[in-house]
Formats: C-alpha cells, sequence, structure tokens
C-alpha cells in the first residue's frame, strides 16, 4: 500500500505548484502540456502483467488470488482506460462537460484504482512458456510499476484542476456531462467485460457467422447512437467526444503490449496504424489528411469486417481487441463527417489526396518489410519473434491460405530489396484491388448521402406554405 501513497504526494505538490504559478502568470494551462504528452507516451506501452490478462480471461489459474477475483481486475483495468482518456480529452479539449465528467467520474475512479493498487497486478511474473506470453521486447518490472504509479499520477492531478474548477458548473453542463458519461463508460468497458463474466469462450467467429452480422448492427447501433446524442450539440462537445473516442482507440491499441513488442506487431497494418494517425489527426486539422483517413481506414475496415479471420474464441484476448480495434477506426471517420466537423470528402481532390496518402504507405510498407526481413533478420536472429516474418500491409506475400493459388499466378517479375524478394505482379495486384475497393465504398457513402438529402429535403409546396 506504500505505493498508493506516492501518486496523491506528487498530486498535492503539483497542483499546490500549479496555484502559485497561475497566479504568477496566467500561461498555467502550458504546464499541462507537459504532462498530457507525458501520459500519452506512457500508452504507449501496455504495463499489466501477463498473469493479469491470462486471468481476466481464464487462460490459465497462474495466481488463484487473480484469478478469483478477475471481475474485480477487469473493473480496475476499465477504470484505469476510462479515467486515462477522459483526463486526457479534457485537457486536450475546451469543453466543460467533459471537464466535469474528469471531475466527478475519472477523479473519483483514479482514488479507487489507487485503492485496490497491488505491485503483483504490474509487475507479476507468469510461469508460462516464453512463447505463449513473454516473447518480444518487455519491460522490466520496476519500470512498469514506476510507469503504471506515473500514470495514476498524471491522471489524478488532471482529475484534482477538473475539480477545482468545475464548482462554477451550471445545470446545462451537467446534462451534457451526462451524455459523456454514457458514452464514455460504453465505449470503454466493452473490451475486458465479457472476459471477466465468461473466459474467452469456446465459439469462433467466421466469415457468415450470425454474431459477425451481430458485430455489424452494433457498430451501426454505435454509430447511430453518438450521432443522434450529439448533432445538436456545440462544436466544444462535438470536438471534446471525438477526442475522446480518438484518445481510447490509442489507449486500447497499445494495450496488446502488455507481452512485448515485436516487429510482427508494430502498428503498420492500415487498421493499426490508424489508431495513430487519428492522433496525429488531432494537431493537424486538414481537410487533405481527413479525406486519405475517411476513404482508406473505412475501406479497410470493412474489408477486416468482411472477411474476418480471427482464429481465437470470441470473448478471448486477441478476437476482443479485433472487434474493438476496428469497430472504433470505423465510426471515427465517419462521426467527424456526419457531425459536421470536417467535410465529406468530395470530388476528384479527394480522390486524388487519397491516392498521394496510399501510394506513400504501400511505399513505406515494401521498405519497411525489406528492412526487417533482408537487414535486420540476420543469420543470428532469423528464427527469433522479434525480427521474424514482417508482413506489413501484406505486401510481400498473401497471408490467406485458400487464395495461395492466386498468389503463385501473381508471383511474376521478383525484384529483391536488402535481401527481401518481392513480386511486381503481387504488389500491382494488392495496390490495384485495395484502391478499388476504396473507391467503390466511397462512391457508395457519396451516393447514400445524396440519397439522404434528397428524401429529407423541403419540398416547394411545403416551403411555400411555410412561407
Amino acid at each position: 500500500m506504500l505505493y498508493a501513497l506516492i501518486p496523491p504526494i506528487i498530486c498535492a505538490f503539483f497542483v499546490s505548484l500549479g496555484g502559485y504559478v497561475k497566479k504568477k502568470n496566467e500561461s498555467f494551462p502550458y504546464l499541462f502540456s507537459l504532462g498530457i504528452f507525458l501520459l500519452i507516451l506512457i500508452g504507449f506501452k501496455g504495463y499489466f502483467t501477463d498473469a493479469f490478462a491470462a486471468a481476466i480471461f481464464h487462460y490459465t489459474e497462474v495466481d488463484a488470488a487473480l484469478f478469483d477475483n478477475r471481475i474485480l481486475l477487469a473493473f480496475v483495468r476499465w477504470a484505469v482506460l476510462f479515467s486515462e482518456a477522459v483526463c486526457v480529452t479534457y485537457a486536450m479539449t475546451d469543453s466543460p462537460a467533459m471537464r466535469r465528467v474528469a471531475a466527478r467520474g475519472a477523479l473519483p475512479l483514479t482514488v479507487l484504482s489507487l485503492f485496490f493498487l497491488k505491485p503483483t497486478l504490474v509487475c507479476y511474473t507468469a510461469d508460462l512458456p516464453a512463447e505463449v506470453w513473454n516473447y518480444g521486447i518487455s519491460l522490466p518490472d520496476f519500470l512498469r510499476v514506476s510507469l503504471y504509479l506515473l500514470e495514476l499520477t498524471l491522471t489524478l492531478c488532471i482529475g484534482v484542476k477538473a475539480l477545482l474548477i468545475d464548482r462554477k458548473s451550471t445545470d446545462a453542463i451537467g446534462n451534457q456531462a451526462k451524455k459523456h458519461t454514457l458514452v464514455c463508460a460504453v465505449c470503454t468497458m466493452p473490451f475486458l467485460t465479457q472476459g471477466a463474466f465468461f473466459g474467452e469462450g469456446e465459439h469462433v467467429i467466421t466469415i457468415g457467422d450470425p454474431l459477425q452480422f451481430l458485430w455489424i448492427a452494433l457498430i451501426v447501433g454505435l454509430l447511430l447512437g453518438v450521432y443522434f446524442l450529439y448533432r445538436n450539440a456545440d462544436e466544444k462537445e462535438k470536438t471534446a467526444i471525438m477526442t475522446f473516442l480518438t484518445v481510447y482507440l490509442f489507449t486500447h491499441y497499445n494495450s496488446i503490449y502488455w507481452n512485448g513488442v515485436t516487429l510482427r506487431r508494430l502498428p503498420l497494418q492500415l487498421c493499426n496504424l490508424a489508431a495513430y494517425l487519428f492522433v496525429i489527426f488531432l494537431f493537424i486539422r486538414s481537410q487533405k489528411f481527413f479525406d486519405f483517413l475517411f476513404i482508406a481506414t473505412t475501406a479497410g475496415c470493412i474489408i477486416a469486417i468482411a472477411t474476418v479471420t480471427e482464429e481465437t474464441p470470441m470473448f478471448g484476448f486477441w478476437a476482443m481487441h479485433y472487434f474493438v480495434e476496428h469497430t472504433f477506426v470505423y465510426i471515427i471517420p465517419l462521426l467527424y463527417a456526419m457531425l459536421g466537423l470536417y467535410k465529406m470528402p468530395r470530388g476528384k481532390i479527394a480522390i486524388h489526396h487519397f491516392g498521394v496518402g496510399y501510394t506513400v504507405y504501400v511505399a513505406v510498407c515494401v521498405f519497411l518489410n525489406a528492412l526487417a526481413n533482408g537487414v535486420l533478420a540476420t543469420a543470428e536472429n532469423l528464427n527469433h519473434e522479434i525480427f521474424n516474418d514482417a508482413n506489413y500491409f501484406y505486401t510481400r506475400y498473401c497471408p490467406v491460405s485458400a487464395l495461395e493459388g492466386l498468389y503463385n499466378a501473381l508471383n511474376v517479375g521478383t525484384f529483391t530489396i536488402c535481401g527481401t524478394t518481392f513480386s511486381v505482379g503481387y504488389l500491382a495486384f494488392v495496390y490495384i484491388v485495395f484502391a478499388a475497393l476504396a473507391l467503390l465504398e466511397y462512391l457508395g457513402y457519396l451516393g447514400i448521402v445524396k440519397l439522404i438529402k434528397k428524401i429529407t429535403a423541403k419540398s416547394p409546396e411545403k416551403e411555400t406554405a411555410a412561407v
């Protein structure tokens, strides 16, 4: 429990210093810029233990105490995810309602996380085979504990600051804060809830499975639910909820690194990379960038949803990660357009922006595949999990066994970069097929938008009667 005293002590010092600086200098908010930057950096590494995840998803009873308290553990992890995303959103936006959520939601949950803090949650070493959990570049125990304490400290500081300011809140802010709380809680909870109550299950979702269609229905429901909740909100609150969704997606994706970082799992597949590109988009507010993100990521997600290939049980860690990640990568750009924060990509200029960004992305994937497999994968570490078999955007080979015959037919005109062999025919196939699917999907969106406008437009007779 001595660990739990560290964040409050640092928080008291930080808030006292902030109050002093604010009296001397009105640039006090800049102090939080450093804290938020550190908090986002910390989010790059998931530091909860292998035993923690194993207990939640019932992989093994490596620790009876952890396993028996898996629901409590899932709640604590959810509280940390919720609090971190809310506090970062509050500090990055000018939303009075999100400030109230930080003060009256994130702050109490952070204090609760401190109450249940145990070093074993962060640095317990699971007695499992190395090839199952502990592979790749993994942080030492003391660093995991330090990062967790630093995260709790920063979240606590931001929550206290929000509480001190939130005393001036109005009822209108409170009503909007309830919407924020509902969306934030619903979006962050599903990832761990099922595993805590039911384990990983046995059913595996495949193409055409009824649960695949249920997943699609849930995506549509979440998309429309957020839209109808916020369509009449002011721009500050719309920006706040979109920032929250972006920060949570980023934090969620990086939770996969609790069991080590490998080249194979670097975030370079398009939907993985989107978690980082959306964060960059928060700072680079560009319509050109949005055009590329909208067309590329929504198309990638549709392909991933339609061809779901997860081979783990539906409530298992990797299956839930797959579902949550692609759900949010899909709805974020759509909500930006639907809520009017950015213009829907239109015309040849949007296609040009997509084409430039897409071409650069594919070229970078080819180069990094060559670097990873031809330079880093030397004879000494060829079979090591970190360096073996990088296949970003699937530009080296086709991973679907059912398409092996097609891949062999396209495997013509080979060339070598850094000792890694690529096929001109297969590369051209991948490039053209994805671009064509992305553009078809984009044209479909334009058709839907035109249809909705036509249906909802007032008739001339009604307009005349209204006058």
